[in-house]
């Protein structure tokens, strides 16, 4: 049976320098950071990982980009992580295959006792940061969606520049 992860995703954002970092600006693309680190991370894993958030959705035109291997899960409005997750691995059949990561002591505990194995996520952290299966610009050419016509002319009309180059300085 496949490993499964099950992620604190801001436990673990908060502990990492660079996604706190981006956190500060853009918490959407902090996520989808996040995600695109977790979905390479599953890949070489073999394994299954689902990221749980508290609360919802941050809110704004940009989306969440979906990932084929990586569940996201937002624990609704006001709502903490930890007890989705406590649901999650007690509501688990294989609870020998299930990783909690984690800094939340109580969860770790509960998730210790029910069977499941606990990692910190400053641990979690380096194996995400550990041989990637792809290159840094094979990383942003996989997951980066470009800019849709709309955007690129929104960026024109905001420094003043025409699209075909008319205008400029």
């Amino acid at each position: 049976m496949a490993l499964q992860w099950l992620v604190d995703g801001y436990n673990l954002m908060h502990l990492s320098r660079e996604l706190r970092r981006e956190m500060e600006t853009d918490l959407l693309a902090a996520i989808n950071h996040l995600v695109a680190l977790l979905d390479d991370f599953s890949q070489r894993k073999r394994g299954h990982v689902t990221v749980v958030f508290d609360g919802s959705p941050p809110a704004g035109p940009a989306v969440l980009r979906p990932s084929a291997s990586v569940r996201v899960h937002f624990a609704g409005p006001e709502k903490k992580a930890d007890p989705v997750i406590r649901q999650m691995v007690a509501g688990s059949r294989e609870r020998s295959t299930l990783i909690v990561v984690s800094a939340d002591r109580e969860l770790a505990d509960y998730a210790r006792i029910c069977g499941a194995r606990v990692e910190h996520p400053s641990q979690f952290e380096k194996q995400l940061q550990e041989a990637p299966s792809l290159g840094n610009g094979e990383m942003l050419a996989k997951y980066d969606r470009g800019l849709s016509e709309d955007e690129i002319e929104e960026w024109l009309r905001l420094f003043q520049r025409a699209p075909d180059g008319e205008g400029q300085r």
